[in-house]
């Protein structure tokens, strides 16, 4: 069941968790959770009023869909969202109660002058051309530079990224600095312009990890479960932000730390699940959970505040915990995977599914994925002798920290 989930191939993923059996003292974790996945798989059930033993996933798929429309309009309610507002209007509100959230947003990204002096050494042309401006120093004084390379990156052509990322690998930590992940909302007629200019996204959320900044470009219509879809896809993105963050501290020390860096920005952090590799992304959230662990390994460049992260439905059931939000933050590594139609119990998969229209033999299972993944890593790595095996592949192999 496990493997399957995972899309881990076998017999490989079986081999891989004897080994974790015996290096953590044999307690079966695998065999644990796979018992709590069943056991919270009925509780859901249950709670959405439907058999627990005569239930397809098929129904449980669409009553998952039905469930999370509810909760759509529960947000929609708080954020004073109608039928009446536009896109833009949504993404105002939602971006306005992101901001008042009791939410840690500190990232440790390359400093705004750096990449202003890189914009300036490698003017986007392209992008500047499709926004009607002429200078870039006019632009620069007006506007901000960070969004600027988040446009650039997706109507520049190849070359000149490549070109940015060549700067990216000289970076060392003096050129880094402390701030507050932003959120930049693209206006309708701007949008309008990079679109005819040839901005080559579709996405709605558009990450910069190295700046730490999330670009919103709202569609051009509503869409189903569009401010739970939004919220959630925007907290998701300032999550990952912060543990982007924290991998450049951890690696700050590092004499090729512009390399480590650029790597990270092109091919993403360590930690494939199919090949059974327990990453940083892992590793942070368990020390997160797990400030004992993380004391063996806290550096002067790197405290526990800077691995401190949240879950969105975490931060979601926190502020409301008079919604249904607590359901989904209990579903939240729960799946079906009955007759190879595997179902996301996962709110984010979920608000995929529904807002993509995708049929139930096609939903999304991207993030229940990666939460089982980490539930049951962090499980194993309960054991001390497990965790160390893990620390020493990751990121600390030059450091005598374990």
């Amino acid at each position: 069941m496990l493997s399957d989930i995972l899309g881990a191939p076998e017999p490989h993923f079986s081999h891989n968790l004897r080994n974790w059996e015996r290096l953590s003292g044999g307690n079966s974790h695998d065999v644990r959770l796979t018992s709590d996945i069943v056991h919270g798989r009925r509780k859901v059930v249950q709670q959405l009023g439907l058999d627990v033993d005569d239930t397809t996933a098929k129904e449980l798929y669409f009553a998952l869909r039905h469930r999370a429309a509810e909760t759509n309009l529960q947000l929609e309610k708080r954020l004073a969202i109608t039928g009446e507002d536009t896109p833009q209007d949504v993404a105002k509100k939602i971006v306005t109660f992101i901001d008042s959230l009791t939410l840690n947003r500190d990232v440790w990204v390359v400093k705004h002058a750096c990449i202003k002096q890189l914009l300036k050494k490698q003017p986007p042309k392209k992008t500047l051309k499709a926004l009607g401006l002429r200078s870039i120093d006019s632009v620069l004084k007006r506007g901000s530079g960070y969004e600027l390379l988040t446009i650039a990156y997706h109507t520049e052509p190849a070359e000149w990224t490549n070109k940015v990322h060549g700067c990216f690998k000289k970076l060392n930590s003096t050129d880094f600095q402390a701030v507050k992940s932003q959120i930049f909302i693209v206006d309708k007629n701007r949008a309008e312009k990079l679109r005819k200019g040839g901005f080559n996204s579709h996405r709605i959320i558009i990450p910069n990890f190295e700046t730490g900044t999330v670009m919103l470009l709202p569609s051009p219509r509503r869409f189903p479960q569009d401010t739970l879809a939004m919220t959630l896809a925007i907290l998701q993105t300032l999550y990952e932000a912060r543990v982007y963050s924290a991998y450049f501290r951890l690696r700050s020390v590092k004499p090729d730390f512009g390399e480590y860096f650029c790597d990270a920005i092109l091919n993403g952090l360590r930690g494939n699940i199919k090949e059974h590799e327990i990453g940083w992304k892992v590793l942070q959230r368990y020390f997160a959970q797990n400030p004992q662990s993380f004391a063996n390994v806290e550096q002067p460049h790197l405290q526990h505040e800077d691995v401190d992260v949240e879950l969105p439905i975490e931060t979601l059931a926190r502020e409301f915990a008079d919604s249904h939000m607590p359901f989904w933050a209990d579903a939240a590594y729960i799946f079906v995977a009955d007759d190879d139609e595997p179902v996301s119990m996962h709110l984010l998969d979920v608000v995929t599914n529904a807002s993509n229209q995708r049929q139930h033999t096609e939903g999304s299972t991207d993030y229940v994925q990666q939460r089982v993944w980490e539930e049951l890593s962090h499980r194993y790595m309960q054991n001390p002798a497990f965790l160390k095996d893990v620390m020493s592949r990751i990121d600390f192999e030059d450091e005598d920290i374990v």
